[in-house]
C-alpha cells in the first residue's frame, strides 16, 4: 500500500489568496444553483510521492497573514 502524504495548501495560502479563491469556488457553487455556501472550509491536498512522512506544518511562516 502506498503512503499518501500530502501539502495542506490552505496553511500556505495567506489571507487575500484564500479570498481569491473562495470567490472562485462561490461562483461557481452559485452558477450552479447552491446559493447558500457561505459556511464553508477550505480544503486543498498537494499530494507529493516523494514525502515519506506527513509534513509538520504547524510551523509555517506566520508573515502570510494579512494584518
Amino acid at each position: 500500500m502506498q503512503n499518501e502524504f500530502y501539502y495542506n495548501m490552505a496553511l500556505y495560502l495567506n489571507d487575500a489568496e484564500v479570498h481569491k479563491v473562495w470567490g472562485i469556488v462561490g461562483e461557481a457553487l452559485d452558477r450552479n444553483g447552491f446559493p447558500d455556501h457561505h459556511m464553508g472550509e477550505l480544503s486543498i491536498r498537494v499530494y507529493d510521492e516523494s514525502l515519506t512522512e506527513q509534513p509538520d506544518e504547524t510551523k509555517l511562516d506566520k508573515s502570510l497573514e494579512d494584518n
